[in-house]
């Protein structure tokens, strides 16, 4: 059996994907199967596309994590403000905290919602409910994972994730 690619050369194995005849020039042991250069440059390029996708979609992550603590520091701040019961400084600390807060829980948000979705999915839906039970059901819903990305984030998982996130941006994963 000839090359495929060199047809004066004799193969010396084939293709595991598309089954092409290959010289040792032309074939590569990828993990344990054998790949010809088509396929290997084919698999390094998924792999470029991937990682592409996932610079963009973390650089996206991070122009919105700013987006919305912007959005969420304007509203709490403006409550905050019209509060007559604290001083300047217990303002400006709580200020803080708050902005903190909502920039935290918008990254905890991005680990919790995925795993709560999946134990959500696994109960099924219920056949037979009325409205009050369908209410209750979308409270808590939400109200849990908010609740549970608000206590991951602000103990530190919004920094962790944002630094992760950082890092995939950067290009550096």
């Amino acid at each position: 059996m000839k090359c495929y690619y060199h047809t004066d050369k004799d193969a010396v194995g084939t293709c595991s994907q598309c089954s092409k005849a290959a010289c040792r020039d032309c074939i590569q042991d990828v993990g344990g199967a054998l790949l010809c250069k088509d396929c290997v440059a084919a698999a390094k390029q998924a792999v470029a596309d991937e990682v592409e996708a996932s610079v963009a979609k973390a650089k996206r992550s991070l122009v919105w994590s700013w987006v919305f603590t912007a959005i969420a520091s304007v509203f709490i701040i403006s409550l905050i403000a019209d509060a007559k019961d604290f001083s300047a400084t217990a303002k400006f600390f709580l200020s803080l905290f708050c902005v903190y807060a909502a920039w935290s829980t918008f990254w905890g948000w991005k680990v919790v919602w995925p795993w709560w979705r999946n134990i959500v999915g696994r109960i099924g839906c219920f056949l037979i409910a009325n409205p009050m039970t369908w209410l209750f059901v979308m409270l808590l819903f939400f109200y849990i994972p908010f609740i549970g990305a608000y206590m991951y984030g602000c103990l530190g998982g919004g920094i962790y994730q944002f630094l992760k996130y950082r890092k995939v941006a950067r290009g550096e994963m």
